[in-house]
């Protein structure tokens, strides 16, 4: 190499930047993705998470309050559940989706609270859908 070369190579900050920066973004791609997948882990919620519930007895509209427990080691968030009422023969009276707010911080539980379902002969609750976030770590 001659000396110029030497030169361009030094004063050229702009090439190290710019593999910090694809760094980064190939950083960003890879966990948006990881997280993309990690979603239901393509398996039953109920090896996840726990529910206990009860329903109010009482007059109409009937009420569904209880927990659900994260036995997970990491915290699951967008946590929805489905709640179900059905009629004796196990017909589908009505179905709702209830958002857990925030995060489920891992081994811990949340407390829900369902209002305004119809009376019914049984109900159902259970998880539909969340997101596991894991840490990424660094290299």
């Amino acid at each position: 190499m001659t000396k110029n070369e030497d030169a361009r190579i030094v004063k050229n900050p702009g090439g190290r930047r710019a593999v910090v920066a694809a760094l980064a973004l190939v950083m960003t791609a890879a966990a948006t993705a990881s997280m993309g997948e990690a979603q239901n882990f393509g398996s039953s919620p109920q090896r996840w998470f726990r529910l206990e519930w009860t329903v109010s007895e009482g007059a109409a509209p009937r009420r569904i309050t209880g927990w659900i427990y994260n036995d997970y080691g990491t915290s699951a968030g967008e946590v929805q559940l489905l709640v179900e009422a059905r009629d004796r023969a196990d017909r589908l009276v009505e179905r709702r989706y209830q958002w857990l707010p925030g995060s489920l911080p891992p081994l811990s539980r949340t407390y829900f609270d369902v209002r305004g379902l119809p009376v019914a002969d049984n109900y159902r609750v259970t998880v539909h859908s969340f997101n596991i976030y894991e840490a990424l770590g660094w290299f």
